[in-house]
C-alpha cells in the first residue's frame, strides 16, 4: 500500500521535534553559573504558560535571572539555551526531505514563540517543513486532544490520512485514539526505516 502514488498524495506527515529530530539533550545551565534546581519553578510553572503562548518567555525569564544568580542579559541566556539545543540528526532530516517529495510534512511540537522562531530560521526547519505547528500558536499543549484537532481542522484532513511520529507514548496514544496513524519513536534508526517505507 505504501507504494501507491494516490495513497502518498492523500497523506500528510506530522513530526514532534525534541527527541525525534534531535537527541533531546537539554542545555547545561551550570555552564553559565545557574543551578538547574533553581530553575524548576520556572520550567514547571510559568514556562507552561509560555508554551501555550499566554506569556512572553523573555519577560518571564527576566524576572527569574536575579534569583538564579545569572549576571548576563536575557538575550545572552536565550542565545545559550537555543544554541545548546539546536543540533538535529542530519540523517533524520534527510529522510524527511525525501518523504516531503511524496507528501506534505509538518511539525507538531510543544514550543514557546522564541524557540519556534529559532527553529524556523536558525535551525532551518522552515525550509524542511511546509508549516511548523506548535503549542504556542495553537493555544494547547500535547497530549491535549485540542492540539491534534486544531491541526486536523486547519489542514482539513481526515485523521486516517495523517502519519505522526513522537517519542512520547502518551502523545502517540492520544493521537491514535483520534484515528491518526501514530508511531512511537524509540530510536532514530527505527524512525528512519519507518519514514523511508513511505518514501518508496
Amino acid at each position: 500500500m505504501h507504494n501507491s502514488l494516490d495513497y502518498h498524495h492523500s497523506m500528510i506527515a506530522l513530526f514532534d521535534v525534541d527527541g525525534v529530530l534531535n537527541s533531546c539533550v537539554f542545555a547545561d545551565y551550570a555552564q553559565i553559573g545557574i543551578d538547574p534546581d533553581l530553575m524548576q519553578p520556572f520550567w514547571r510553572g510559568d514556562f507552561k504558560d509560555c508554551l501555550l503562548g499566554q506569556k512572553d518567555t523573555k519577560q518571564v525569564v527576566s524576572s527569574y535571572l536575579k534569583e538564579w544568580g545569572y549576571t548576563g542579559s536575557v538575550d545572552d541566556f536565550f542565545q545559550f539555551w537555543h544554541e545548546s539545543e539546536k543540533f538535529l540528526y542530519p540523517d533524520v532530516i534527510e529522510a524527511i526531505e525525501q518523504l516531503a517529495r511524496h507528501m506534505d510534512v509538518y511539525t507538531a511540537t510543544n514550543q514557546d514563540h522564541y524557540r519556534l522562531e529559532y527553529m524556523r530560521n536558525e535551525m532551518q526547519l522552515g525550509r524542511v517543513f511546509k508549516q511548523l505547528y506548535a503549542s504556542c500558536t495553537i493555544g494547547a499543549l500535547k497530549p491535549d486532544e485540542v492540539f491534534y484537532r486544531f491541526i486536523l481542522n486547519d489542514l482539513d484532513v481526515h485523521p486516517s490520512d495523517v502519519l505522526y511520529w513522537d517519542d512520547s507514548k502518551v502523545n502517540v496514544e492520544v493521537a491514535s485514539s483520534l484515528g491518526i496513524e501514530a508511531y512511537h519513536v524509540e530510536n532514530k534508526e527505527m524512525l528512519i526505516r519507518e519514514i523511508t517505507s513511505y518514501s518508496l
